[in-house]
């Protein structure tokens, strides 16, 4: 097939905004601008929104990642992805997939830990499946790990056992320290940004510093990257700081990221995560704090925790 991996995703603003990314083979009718399009269906209109493309070579191989944001409103949306050879004018167009979006005023958002470990434990994809149906949520939230290894085959396998939801139900992920490459050069990978683009700079399509602030109206979600050496958390927790200072109509503020601010495992653990960004969720009233990594379930009061819930 010459599309895959359908992702379906939010914006900045989750509330009114979609982001479909998808991946094809490089052949050559994929690489014309006018050969992939994205078909999105209301109740009232039908839209071909701007589709963004970045080539991307990695151990797996060469692809072509693409992605298209629409604006949503309260209601029920249908899309497709069509592909177009224009050397024998064949028309391929995958499968109408379904979505909603409800009132703003009553969200539900599945939060899920990390999911790698998909080889040893495959029952977490169906219990994932089986929780997403009984409770229909508006949002999934994963909080890293969401593959074992930046590899193509690992990649391939949370596609195979998602396509149940992430085609229909909105995914956003973060980074965790699996989905990073190692060595000297450690650094994400950059499939998972155009995955999940709204990590992408609007203007050049490059990567951000690796967090996003999602508003959910009177609640913001700012994510963060707690896998990036010390240098680049002098940047992020600058960026913290700026954003939380200019939340002044937010009610609740959440943060999420990778690594826990107080571990589950040692007083010792998470030192430096710890050390960058606790004063400041207590300084701003930071209401929540969502974290994986530690693969346990730990749940800290505002007692416990100084100031702030920790889940």
């Amino acid at each position: 097939e010459s599309v895959c991996c359908i992702q379906l995703t939010v914006g900045d603003n989750p509330l009114t905004e979609r982001i479909v990314s998808w991946r094809s083979r490089p052949d050559s009718a994929l690489l014309k601008e006018d050969a992939v399009r994205l078909i999105w269906i209301s109740d009232v209109d039908t839209l071909y929104p701007q589709v963004n493309k970045k080539w991307i070579k990695s151990g797996g191989g060469e692809a072509i990642y693409y992605w298209s944001e629409v604006s949503v409103q309260e209601g029920v949306y249908r899309y497709a992805i069509e592909t177009i050879d224009s050397i024998v004018s064949i028309v391929t167009k995958t499968p109408y997939y379904t979505t909603k979006v409800n009132n703003p005023d009553s969200l539900l958002i599945l939060v899920l830990g990390d999911l790698q470990d998909k080889m040893i434990n495959p029952e977490t994809d169906s219990a994932v499946i089986q929780l997403a149906k009984a409770h229909n949520p508006d949002f999934i939230l994963q909080l890293g790990d969401l593959i074992d290894r930046p590899h193509q085959d690992k990649w391939d396998i949370y596609f195979h056992s998602f396509e149940p939801l992430r085609m229909s139900v909105p995914m956003i992920s973060i980074v965790g320290n699996h989905d990073y490459h190692k060595g000297v050069n450690k650094h994400p990978d950059e499939r998972f940004f155009y995955t999940f683009p709204y990590f992408l700079d609007s203007l050049n399509h490059a990567p951000k510093i690796g967090c996003s602030c999602l508003n959910f109206g009177v609640t913001q979600l700012y994510i963060l990257d707690s896998n990036q050496p010390i240098w680049y958390q002098f940047q992020q927790r600058a960026w913290l700081i700026e954003k939380l200072k200019n939340a002044d109509k937010c009610t609740n503020r959440i943060v999420a990221l990778h690594h826990p601010l107080r571990s589950a495992r040692s007083k010792f653990n998470n030192l430096i995560v710890r050390w960058f960004y606790e004063g400041i969720v207590k300084m701003y009233n930071v209401k929540l704090v969502l974290a994986g990594h530690e693969h346990t379930n730990q749940t800290l009061t505002q007692e416990e925790a100084g100031g702030y819930n920790q889940i």
